[in-house]
């Protein structure tokens, strides 16, 4: 299953490189490559009565295939957040642990924090039983290991380590939006599990940070240093985009800020070059 669900994702980015290479005969072959893999996929795969992936051979569920396969958007539409709530059940029925190895790890945070699950990616990057980041830690680790295991041989393997993508894209919230980071998305996301967090990313135009906390006489406030060249856009908790403000001005009035909006309990808004200070008041 694991193979057949990496296939997918080496025919989609073929096809992305098609296109941008202006070879557009190589990109519909790649395409409808990608289409075919898709429809066999779910076809072989998905269990539409438990809503589940399941390989062949699978005895019981298997944390790593329903995490690719909702990663590489290899869920029929409309039964994505079944797969990812039957993810955050069995990692809760496993204490809150992870089960996943060298194909799945990469991907189980941020699938979890894009499906509403945010309290179980942090518990799992807290944990310190076995397996987890913690657990190495708790057993001298410096490194990243080869396996979860103490016994493990080798001390310099990243796959497993990914969890440095997740602190960086969901918990400090930097992510590129365009190639060579300029445009960049600023969306924490485990604000209501975490009370602070912060991040420096080096990016071809500069150095982007990142710094938020929850304390104070402000609900949320969030440094932010946009590099000369970039355009940063922040999505922050609000109410109302009116309650968020830069310096004591409210961001509608901001030099440098576009674009604001709110929706949903979330006030985006683009920023330019400079740095700021945003924070969001009590109505």
């Amino acid at each position: 299953m694991p193979a057949t669900a990496f296939l997918y994702v080496m025919s989609k980015s073929m096809n992305a490189i098609a296109e941008r290479l202006g070879r557009p005969s190589d990109g519909r072959f790649f395409a409808d490559a990608a289409a075919a893999v898709r429809e066999a996929f779910i076809g072989t795969f998905y269990d539409e009565r438990e809503g589940i992936v399941r390989g062949e051979g699978d005895e019981g569920f298997r944390q790593t295939h329903n995490v690719l396969a909702l990663a590489f958007g290899l869920v029929p539409s409309g039964a994505e957040q079944r797969v990812a709530d039957a993810i955050a059940r069995d990692v809760r029925q496993r204490g809150m642990t992870l089960n996943t190895g060298a194909l799945g790890t990469k991907y189980l945070l941020p699938v979890l924090t894009e499906h509403g699950h945010v309290d179980v990616a942090v518990a799992l990057a807290e944990q310190t039983r076995f397996p987890s980041w913690g657990y190495w830690l708790d057993n001298g680790a410096t490194s990243l290991w080869e396996h979860w295991k103490i016994e493990s041989r080798s001390r310099g393997h990243y796959f497993l380590g990914t969890v440095d993508d997740w602190f960086y894209h969901y918990v400090a919230g930097i992510r590129p939006a365009s190639e060579g980071f300029r445009t960049f998305r600023v969306d924490p996301r485990a604000t209501e599990q975490l009370s602070s967090a912060g991040a420096q990313l080096r990016t071809p135009f500069g150095v982007a940070a990142v710094e938020w906390w929850r304390d104070g006489d402000a609900e949320f406030s969030l440094r932010l240093r946009v590099p000369v060249g970039t355009t940063a856009l922040v999505r922050i908790p609000a109410t109302a985009s009116s309650v968020v403000s830069e310096g004591g001005v409210p961001i509608s009035g901001v030099a440098g800020v576009a674009a604001v909006q709110w929706s949903d309990g979330v006030a985006a808004f683009e920023a330019g070059a400079g740095e700021y200070l945003f924070t969001v008041d009590s109505e």
